[in-house]
């Protein structure tokens, strides 16, 4: 008998900077998307969005640890739109003018992570869109700066584990006195390498607990312990470091992202929590 796999996903963002030109400025930035946005009619205007940079370590811990001086400038200049099918889809395109990103989000109840390939393709089919967009309004075509795969998987209880104390079942990791932990966070980052000595970026991890109620409250009161159910969410961001790429030529280095998420994912879960999710 085949298991269908059921990986914990519950947020895929796959998204890349780029090098910002005058026609996406302010209130132009969303000229000329009607392709995008027959798919994705309702918008939202949310704030702008700066991919952190990532250098080799021995260049990251000389970067300077003052906050960066930020000229004051009109509020129009930089903006991110979040395009959404409608209020429960489980797709969105976020759209800034140096920023572009696809994320899929599991609905309570929908269906479960489609692929990677499948996501990968989807994004590159609305950003070439976007990117047509951007030509016919006289830009040119959009040279990738950096690029960011995020992966969210939201474990809930199940035959393995119901409890903190049951994280070594699901979670490759070992602290004494573990059995009597409320809550555990642990964040983690390391560098990622193509080749010997060709730094690539750095991978974000982190796992945390955490609780959410059994059902929605009909009225507003305090929750009980029984009324909750504890969670495990395991964040995972591989972010390259600077390119200078076409969107063509972009592909290979998200291949690169995936495979570090995958492998990181695979080091922070136990066998059985991945047997348990059909991916042994």
């Amino acid at each position: 008998m085949t298991t269908v796999a059921k990986p914990p996903v519950n947020e895929v963002v796959i998204s890349i900077s780029f090098q910002p030109q005058p026609v996406l400025e302010g209130p132009r930035l969303l000229i000329g998307l009607d392709r995008i946005l027959e798919d994705f009619p309702q918008i939202t205007e949310v704030s702008p969005y700066e991919m952190p940079a990532e250098h080799p370590f021995e260049e990251q811990v000389l970067q300077p640890t003052v906050p960066q001086i930020q000229f004051i400038s009109s509020p129009q200049t930089q903006r991110r739109y979040w395009l959404t099918e409608s209020k429960s889809s489980s797709l969105l395109v976020q759209i800034q003018s140096n920023y572009f990103a696809l994320n899929w989000r599991r609905l309570e109840g929908g269906a479960h992570y489609p692929g990677f390939e499948l996501l990968r393709e989807k994004f590159g089919h609305y950003l070439s869109l976007f990117e047509s967009a951007t030509i016919s309004k006289g830009g040119k075509p959009l040279t990738v700066s950096q690029l960011e795969l995020t992966y969210i998987n939201l474990l809930r209880p199940d035959e393995l584990w119901g409890a903190t104390k049951d994280l070594p079942r699901v979670i490759n990791l070992s602290v004494p006195g573990m059995e009597r932990f409320e809550q555990l966070n642990l964040a983690y980052s390391e560098p990622v390498w193509t080749d010997p000595g060709s730094f690539y970026g750095r991978l974000h991890a982190a796992v945390a607990t955490g609780y959410l109620p059994k059902t929605e409250p009909a009225e507003l009161r305090p929750l009980r312990t029984p009324d909750l159910i504890p969670i495990i969410n395991l964040s995972i961001t591989t972010r390259s470091a600077r390119l200078d790429q076409s969107v063509e030529d972009v592909g290979q280095h998200f291949d690169v992202a995936h495979d570090a998420v995958t492998g990181a994912f695979r080091s922070l879960t136990t066998e059985d929590a991945r047997r348990n999710w059909g991916l042994l």
